[in-house]
């Protein structure tokens, strides 16, 4: 016996030898090769998922070597030239077990040289989608993660959580990897196109997409693609300009990456690089641990989920319903009822507790001393407790006197944070709503206590003790007994001080810019009357007619413009003009200036009171400009009577309609009003049809008759 147990003590002590002798693996080589600069945020999660991976296999140590190849920002032949010859200096010497590949371009890049660079070393790449490998030769030393962008789930899911969307833009850049994953939206997108409208958008600077993407029609949506260089060849951090479109967009932006996430975005069918690293990892430790590579091999693994951002919808009023099913949301803000409501219940159950104590005390003295000290230790407790929560709370008895109050109240009400011993002080408060100081007899307080009544997010303005002015939320909550008797109240206060001085800020600040925006009015209007005068000055001095004439012609149509600017810095709203005024005022303005031919011709005008922006008003004053102007000149025989009538109304549809009509002689009964060289019939053209997307009609019955039809799709503006 006592020889077995030696025996056994031996092999116990030797153990540990053994298992560490064994627990030591053979230290392997592992090169990452990153497609972008340093600073690209995907690249973290995907090597915190490779090293997790090989952490977790004990069988295999790796050291690693990060090369970050910056090809969004040196794009080109000679710089991958470069790269390749300085890799193959670099590592001439290093022995290399395994590469794991992050994104297209690093790749395509080995692809391209790493024969000549790393010959025969097992290549794992990630972050690869299926149609881009399907383009490409891979030689058997090749292994994929095939997890690209997921554009088709993220519009359905987009579609359902918005059914009445119209129209989807895809947003990208141009460099390879940008345009590489525009190729396989308009791939992916192709079951939608009868459902939707999809526009692809890559061929546009930052400022102009920007602009482009503030102003979409109603029911657009956005879909982020990626985007490290714009068509004026800056780079950007793809997360930077996610951040950048989400902020100007005025429509949610959805997207297809996870490091995208929490710039902006509502969310979408993301891919995690943190898993797309791991899976790679993982297969290259398969490798490494003997798995022979025989034939090139991908395989296509679940990399991504649906996550969705919380404060993006409620900013574009997506109901949580609409989620598709397993979706993670994040980012959620909650109120302080639902921050604290437990431990407003539970100050609410230990006062509950506490005046059954007391009633247990009149009903059997026997107990006296026993419940005296249950009562001690009970309201120790719901003191601890209120003196935690950060929130001010006070507890009245049945005529409103303050039993308690913990030192966040006393902090909001002394204003400077004393807590001094001489509360209570004559509290002051105004209701914000009504704008009215708040008599003590109709407090909130007051009347939980004498009605029972209960307030929710009261917003008050007070006076604090030393005389400064905060502003709060207040709750006030009666305290029923038995029989449903009021014992007293409970009374909240949530400093929203810093909330209230941010809004009179913003107001302040869009203030000024009404101010500056008036002012840019009025000094185009100025401007533009300085080059009227000139121009007419040097017309006047000119002896041929048909130069004056063009001069006039010119003339009017900075007038007309001229007139926009001058509406829209008189008028209230800076972005709408009076169809009405501005219409009725040119075509007086017009008459002046054909004063010599328009004597015996009158004007009529029916104009319906309609508002339009800056952008459909200067078309519509050129369009009535050339329409005048060829009335006066070739309407009529000298001193000959007639007249011009002006009518403009909406449609049952919506649309604008514009009837110009004269009683002049009008124009041969073969003219082809589309196809002749006159520049005024064909600027008219253009402005209707084109700028103003409506519908131009001539007719030729006792006079000329022009009639417009006007999309109205300019009401909006940013």
């Amino acid at each position: 016996m006592t020889q077995r147990w030696l025996i056994l003590l031996l092999l116990f002590c030797l153990s540990p030898f053994h298992a560490a002798s064994e627990s030591n693996p053979a230290p392997v080589n592992v090169l990452l090769l990153h497609s972008y600069q340093n600073e690209a945020k995907g690249f973290v999660p995907f090597f915190e998922g490779i090293q997790n991976a090989f952490i977790s296999d004990t069988a295999v140590s790796a050291d690693f070597f990060t090369e970050h190849m910056d090809t969004s920002r040196f794009p080109g032949y000679a710089y991958l030239q470069h790269l390749s010859e300085y890799y193959k200096t670099k590592y001439q010497n290093t022995r290399i077990d395994i590469i794991i590949t992050y994104a297209s371009p690093a790749l395509d890049f080995l692809l391209q040289y790493g024969d000549d660079i790393f010959p025969g070393i097992p290549v794992v790449f990630g972050l690869v989608s299926e149609s881009l490998i399907e383009k490409r030769t891979f030689p058997e030393n090749y292994t994929g993660i095939l997890s690209g962008p997921q554009f088709e789930p993220t519009l359905d899911a987009a579609l359902k959580m918005l059914p009445d969307t119209k129209m989807v833009l895809v947003v990208g850049g141009i460099s390879t990897v940008d345009v590489q994953y525009m190729s396989v939206a308009k791939n992916q997108l192709k079951p939608f196109r009868e459902k939707v409208r999809i526009e692809y958008i890559n061929q546009l600077g930052m400022e102009d997409l920007l602009t482009f993407t503030a102003n979409l029609p109603k029911n657009s949506i956005i879909i982020y693609s990626i985007l490290h260089m714009d068509a004026k060849g800056a780079v950007y951090g793809p997360q930077e300009a996610a951040s950048l479109i989400a902020e100007k967009a005025n429509a949610p932006v959805f997207g297809i990456s996870q490091t995208h996430f929490g710039t902006g975005l509502t969310g979408g069918f993301l891919t995690s690089t943190y898993l797309v690293g791991r899976k790679s990892a993982l297969a290259a430790v398969d490798i490494l641990n003997g798995k022979k590579q025989t034939e090139f091999t991908t395989y296509s693994e679940d990399t991504s989920a649906f996550y969705f951002d919380w404060r993006q919808l409620r900013r574009w009023g997506i109901d949580e319903k609409t989620l598709p099913a397993g979706s993670e949301l994040l980012y959620r803000e909650f109120t302080a009822w639902e921050q604290f409501r437990k431990q407003i219940i539970t100050v609410l159950i230990l006062f509950a507790v506490e005046t059954l104590l007391i009633g247990g005390l009149l009903l059997n003295r026997n107990q006296r001393i026993s419940m005296q000290k249950n009562l001690q230790k009970s309201e120790r407790l719901w003191k601890t407790v209120l003196e935690i929560l950060p929130v001010g709370v006070s507890i009245t008895d049945r005529h409103g006197e303050i039993i308690h109050e913990n030192t966040a109240k006393r902090q909001i009400w002394s204003g400077t944070g004393d807590t001094k011993p001489d509360f209570p002080f004559e509290r002051k408060a105004r209701r914000i709503a009504a704008d009215e100081q708040i008599h003590p007899d109709e407090s909130a307080l007051t009347k939980a206590v004498s009605h029972g009544e209960s307030t929710f997010e009261e917003e008050l303005e007070i006076e604090c003790l030393d005389g400064s002015h905060r502003f709060i939320l207040n709750w006030a909550i009666p305290i029923l007994g038995i029989e449903n008797q009021i014992e007293g109240a409970v009374e909240i206060n949530s400093d929203i001080t810093a909330r209230e001085q941010a809004k009179k800020q913003i107001a302040h600040s869009l203030q000024e810019k009404e101010t500056l925006l008036r002012e840019l009015y009025h000094r185009t209007k100025n401007n533009m009357q300085v080059i009227s005068s000139l121009l007419m000055l040097h017309g006047a001095n000119t002896p041929n007619e048909e130069v004056k004439h063009i001069v006039r012609d010119i003339d009017n149509k900075i007038q007309s413009m001229s007139l926009v600017h001058q509406k829209l810095y008189q008028s209230k709203n800076l972005s709408k003009i009076k169809l009405q005024e501005y219409l009725q005022e040119l075509s007086e303005l017009l008459f002046k200036s054909h004063s010599n031919t328009s004597g015996n011709i009158s004007i009529t005008t029916e104009i319906e009171p309609v508002s339009v922006t800056i952008d459909a008003a200067i078309p519509c004053g050129l369009i009535l400009n050339e329409l005048m102007s060829n009335t006066f000149k070739h309407g009529f025989s000298e001193d000959e009577s007639g007249s011009i009538s002006i009518i403009i109304s909406r449609g049952e549809d919506g649309n604008i309609e514009l009837y110009y009509s004269d009683t002049g002689k009008g124009t041969p009964e073969d003219f082809d009003f589309r196809n002749t060289s006159s520049l005024g019939l064909k600027t008219i053209f253009a402005l209707g049809e084109h700028q103003l997307n409506g519908k131009v009609t001539f007719s030729n019955n006792r006079g000329l008759h022009c009639h417009i039809s006007i999309t109205d799709t300019f009401n909006q503006r940013v």
